[in-house]
């Protein structure tokens, strides 16, 4: 017998380059490449350019974290003083607020759960290469030509198989497998040795009741994708709170500046007085006891600006908290200083309540949520009323042969010819004849069938459907409950505009009525026709309606406030982008002042 080279050959090489070179023009081919990667933003799917740097050597999966500090305060800090508009204190607190950062790191999570719910339809390239070899024992004399005797038959082999497996939305199941093989057998009958075997096959399995459709294969996409939107709705609900709670404080800092302001000309009133009263007891015109009452009026008016002075400072603590990230935000030594001042809104109109509640429904990060968790529970029924159906398969699967390998040569009576050496004459055939053969299709073989599994009892099912579809119900009803209630603030929040705006109107009628009777009691005081404790209770009066414009002016501004959060609309009046806060993007530059109040347009210039 002539001896076989067992050595990886030329012929085995270029058996290897085939598979892969198939393999390869099967995924140019498209056969689900990249189902995941439409979506903009989610890691790239092999065979994609730097698919090995980004998925094998060792790329963070995890983007490196962001600072979104911003030193706005910084930039606006002169003399120790922070010049802040309204506008300011959005943008600050967009970039610093913690309670914003710590809502922000949901989303990425979100998106990575997208990207996981594509996982089942990422096409899979399998290689595998093998080699055995083994004596066999054997008495045949047959195979060895030796009577009577135990001898050993060498066999040796060696494998080189890839395949291709994907799963498509219609819940359709592909494979296709490439199989090299080559035998080495030391018997006599093995009439090619060493014999090269190579197959193609590709199998499919498609469902056609059960996990059969688009719909029913893409619904832990959707159900993701819907959820990654619920997030994103819930992130701008969390601004929408906490811009807010900032512009809240912001105009009750603003008020508290107003405040101190009547409480210190209060006192310097009263200081005066005081001064004048003193005069007179020393020229003999006014009793020592008016003294004493202006005296203790003084000390009254001191102890309210203390008290509105350290309000101030509380304010500003508590703003400072939403603009800063710092474990004390109450550290931060600059000084805030409104630059708005407390006037009526320029913009008194209201608007009706039917409109004003439609807005709102179209634009409530409450009622998105809402509306995208029913689509969720939708979903969910139509998977699980598809789960009830049978188990019915179609299976498919067609494949062609080549085969190849040494023979050895035998003439008419089945005897070896042997060469002129000694040898046997072998006509030598490997692995480029057998693939030569296989793409001539010459030995094909297709089979198709039916799978059923009727389950006779399909509990868990039925338990799974009758959930979701209560739980379907549950979440309609919380739409309605949802619209509901954005309905009812947003009629509340009209309702308190409307009061604010008439309680300004009074307040400020109020104020100037009791000047013209502070007035009046003065005059009456220079004649002699009242004391000075009228005059002083008037002034008091007097301060106490000026603190009440003031706070009654304020509260209109937050009423107006209130109305575009109750409508949703509060992060447009204030051109913020709420892709940009998810991105913790700092503003390019000044934003054109809000119109909440009239006095924006105008500090806005002026800054």
């Amino acid at each position: 017998m002539q001896k076989q080279n067992r050595r990886l050959g030329p012929a085995s090489r270029t058996a290897i380059h085939v598979g892969l070179g198939l393999m390869i023009i099967l995924l140019s081919a498209g056969l689900g490449w990249g189902q995941a990667g439409k979506d903009p933003g989610l890691k790239q799917t092999f065979p994609m350019p730097d698919y090995f740097r980004n998925n094998i050597f060792g790329r963070n999966f995890v983007p490196p974290q962001k600072d979104h500090v911003s030193n706005l305060i910084e930039r606006l800090t002169q003399d120790g003083k922070v010049a802040i508009s309204d506008q300011d204190v959005v943008a600050v607190a967009l970039q610093n607020n913690l309670d914003i950062e710590v809502q922000r790191q949901f989303y990425p999570a979100a998106q990575y759960d997208v990207l996981k719910s594509m996982a089942p339809f990422d096409p899979i390239l399998k290689a595998s290469a093998g080699f055995d070899r083994a004596n066999q024992p054997s008495s045949s004399f047959l195979q060895t030509g030796i009577f009577g005797a135990v001898t050993s038959v060498p066999r040796m082999s060696q494998t080189y198989n890839a395949s291709y497996l994907q799963n498509f939305l219609t819940g359709t199941a592909t494979e296709i497998d490439y199989f090299n093989s080559k035998s080495f057998v030391g018997s006599r009958l093995a009439s090619l040795n060493p014999s090269f075997t190579t197959q193609m096959k590709f199998s499919f399995l498609q469902p056609l009741l059960k996990n059969r459709g688009i719909g029913v294969n893409s619904e832990p996409i959707k159900v993701a994708k819907n959820t990654l939107g619920m997030t994103k709705e819930a992130f701008r609900q969390q601004v929408i709170s906490i811009v807010n709670q900032a512009l809240n404080l912001y105009w009750e800092l603003v008020f508290d500046r107003e405040d101190v302001r009547v409480k210190q000309a209060s006192l310097d009133l009263a200081t005066k007085t005081n001064e004048d009263n003193k005069r007179q007891v020393e020229i003999g015109t006014l009793a020592p006891i008016d003294v004493v009452q202006s005296e203790t009026a003084v000390a009254s008016r001191r102890q309210d600006l203390i008290t509105s002075q350290y309000t101030l400072q509380q304010t500003q603590d508590n703003l400072k908290r939403f603009l800063s990230g710092k474990l004390d935000p109450g550290a931060i030594i600059a000084k805030l200083d409104p630059v708005d001042q407390a006037k009526p809104p320029a913009d008194q109109s209201i608007a009706e309540v039917p409109d004003s509640i439609r807005i709102a429904l179209n634009n409530r990060p409450e009622v998105a949520q809402a509306h995208l968790d029913l689509k969720n529970r939708d979903l969910r029924v139509a998977f699980t009323k598809n789960q009830l159906l049978p188990e019915v398969d179609l299976t498919g699967s067609y494949s062609w042969t080549g085969l190849a390998g040494n023979s050895v040569v035998v003439d008419a009576n089945g005897n070896p010819v042997f060469n002129p050496d000694g040898t046997r004459e072998v006509i030598e055939s490997g692995f480029r004849n057998a693939t030569h053969q296989l793409f001539s299709f010459q030995f094909p073989e297709y089979a198709f069938g039916v799978n059923i599994t009727l389950p006779l009892k399909n509990r868990s099912a039925e338990a799974d459907f009758g959930r979701a579809s209560y739980e379907q119900r549950q979440s309609a009803s919380n739409v309605r409950l949802t619209e509901q209630q954005v309905a009812l603030q947003v009629r509340n929040a009209i309702t308190v505009l409307q009061m604010s705006k008439q309680l300004t109107e009074a307040a400020t009628r109020t104020r100037e009525l009791q000047e013209k009777t502070l007035d009046a009691e003065n005059k009456k005081y220079q004649l002699g026709a009242s004391t000075i404790r009228f005059v002083l209770q008037e002034q008091t009066n007097l301060a106490i309606d000026q603190s009440a414009e003031v706070r009654a002016v304020v509260n209109w501004i937050k009423s107006k406030i209130s109305l575009e959060t109750a409508t949703g609309r509060l992060l447009n009046a204030y051109s913020v982008q709420i892709d940009d806060v998810l991105a913790g993007n700092e503003p390019a530059g000044k934003n054109p002042r809000a119109t909440l109040t009239g006095a924006s347009l105008a500090s806005g210039a002026a800054h």
